[in-house]
């Protein structure tokens, strides 16, 4: 858990439950520098420094779950170290767009594409007031998951598999007793916040699909994650809401519910059917890069690996370790990875 206490993420790219004021934090914000000679030393020409100085501020937005907060700090860090006026603005996730769109130096660096449809539509395909700046690196999904070891067993731990007809959705009502809470009840299918019911269809999955299952809300990202540690450290059953890149999909073997496939048809409507293809975007202002030109060819060469996010998040989730404390080892570890994104020709 973390040492620092962080507000409870209440929304995922969906509805906003609490808002937050678009407040730039600067020198506050500022991530410790690096010792003299680290890796952090030598790695930008003066050149560099000079355009990307006079370019003005860059703002990254900042939402409140750890895959983005660990993107956000870890452009916001090597922007800092190319000598960019490099700005964090923390904002609710449904106020990143409008915030893109009515500037010319906003960039938000982790956008989850399936869930935001209807944003994307509006201000970059109609209005054309943000722009798509490609692929983050990090694969994503979403669904329905379970342990494992409740389809295949875990010898090892003396677990025996509790519905081994999983990953198949029809295998859930044949394996209602091991998810319900007493015998003879509904099964239980955990998420978040209440809201995520509706938002990422849930209820109406349940219904449309005719399974014997009841929404038990955990109340937020946390409470959600600590019930799926509480069931995985007692190998028991559980069945819930969960997504990757996330440190609980990196620390433990979870595998996801199949439903029938992914239509357009189906999502928004009947949601009988799996998530879709998930891609994580980096977005920015429509006029960034012929303002920013330098910090867009950055952007454009930034992108990590499952691995590398993995390996920050767990040390933030699990390992106690701040956000920026968890960034800076990793520049430390791989400064091969981070120099490459920096660009070495201005003219």
């Amino acid at each position: 858990m973390l040492k620092k206490e962080r507000r409870p993420r209440i929304v995922r790219n969906g509805i906003v439950l609490v808002a937050t004021s678009l407040t730039l934090l600067s020198a506050a914000c500022a991530a410790p520098r690096a010792e003299s000679g680290s890796a952090f030393d030598g790695a930008v020409t003066d050149s560099v420094k000079s355009a990307i100085a006079e370019e003005g501020p860059v703002v990254l937005l900042q939402n409140n779950w750890t895959s983005q907060l660990i993107q956000s700090r870890l452009a916001y860090r090597v922007l800092q170290e190319m000598g960019a006026q490099a700005e964090i603005a923390p904002v609710d996730w449904a106020a990143s767009f409008p915030a893109m769109a009515s500037s010319d130096d906003t960039v938000l660096m982790e956008l989850w594409d399936l869930t935001s449809k209807d944003l994307l539509e509006k201000f970059v395909e109609t209005d054309k007031s943000v722009v798509d700046l490609g692929d983050t690196g990090p694969s994503a999904e979403e669904g329905w998951y379970v342990p494992t070891y409740v389809i295949e067993g875990d010898p090892a731990r003396g677990i025996e598999p509790t519905c081994p007809g999983l990953p198949n959705w029809e295998a859930l009502n044949d394996c209602v007793d091991a998810f319900a809470a007493t015998p003879g009840a509904k099964g239980r299918y955990f998420s978040g916040d209440v809201a995520w019911g509706e938002q990422y269809g849930d209820v109406q999955r349940i219904e449309n699909l005719d399974l014997n299952y009841e929404i038990s809300f955990a109340g937020s990202e946390a409470a959600l994650g600590a019930e799926f540690s509480r069931a995985y450290e007692r190998g028991e059953p559980i069945l819930g809401l969960m997504w990757a890149p996330h440190f609980l999909t990196a620390k433990y073997d979870l595998t996801r519910v199949e439903f029938p496939a992914y239509s357009d048809e189906c999502w928004g409507t009947t949601y009988a059917c799996n998530w879709g293809d998930i891609s994580l975007r980096k977005m920015a202002s429509a006029d960034f890069a012929e303002n920013h030109p330098v910090a867009a060819a950055f952007l454009d060469k930034y992108t990590l690996t499952d691995d590398a996010l993995d390996s920050m998040m767990v040390n933030v989730d699990e390992g106690g370790m701040s956000v920026d404390e968890a960034v800076d080892e990793w520049m430390e570890a791989s400064p091969g990875t981070w120099q490459a994104w920096i660009p070495t020709d201005v003219s």
